[in-house]
């Protein structure tokens, strides 16, 4: 049938499009994930720097019995400062970043849902059209049964 390789075609080629597209999803989804994780540990890691714990453990430890200066100078706390900032600057970075790669992310979703569904699309047509040549095959089938019926009830007269 014509119409079959035809519908096989174009389904083949539904079917590696939405395959191509749920690959870059879930490609768009892991770099979504390795991000999220690394922000969060950004988040962690500075958080814990600016813990007033840590802030005075270079200045208790500086004070040990034993040491003269204390480990954090006011060019220390500068520098802790200074880090600090630049952190928070890597930080907002990776949001910004976090948030061009969520933008993809939906991106590459919509594309797979509309393969998926012109897939779909494709299956039902052809299922249709698979019943309306199934139900065209029947009613020839009655009608050759219904012509065979009528015919066969009448004496043949070529036999003569």
């Amino acid at each position: 049938m014509k119409d079959k390789g035809r519908f096989g075609t174009l389904l083949r080629v539904a079917e590696a499009r939405e395959s191509l597209c749920a690959r870059a999803l879930g490609e768009a989804q892991s770099q979504s994930d390795r991000l999220s994780r690394q922000l969060e540990e950004l988040r962690v890691y500075a958080g814990e720097y600016r813990t007033p714990a840590f802030m005075a453990a270079g200045q208790a430890a500086g004070n040990a019995p034993g040491n003269a200066a204390p480990l954090f100078t006011p060019a220390g706390l500068v520098d802790k400062r200074l880090f600090l900032a630049r952190l928070d600057r890597n930080i907002a970075a990776v949001e910004q970043r976090m948030t061009l790669v969520e933008r993809h992310l939906e991106q590459r979703r919509e594309q797979w849902q509309a393969a998926r569904a012109r897939r779909k699309a494709l299956e039902s047509l052809r299922e249709q059209h698979r019943q309306r040549a199934q139900e065209a095959s029947h009613r020839r089938e009655q009608r050759d049964a219904d012509e065979l019926s009528r015919h066969g009830s009448q004496p043949d007269q070529s036999d003569c």
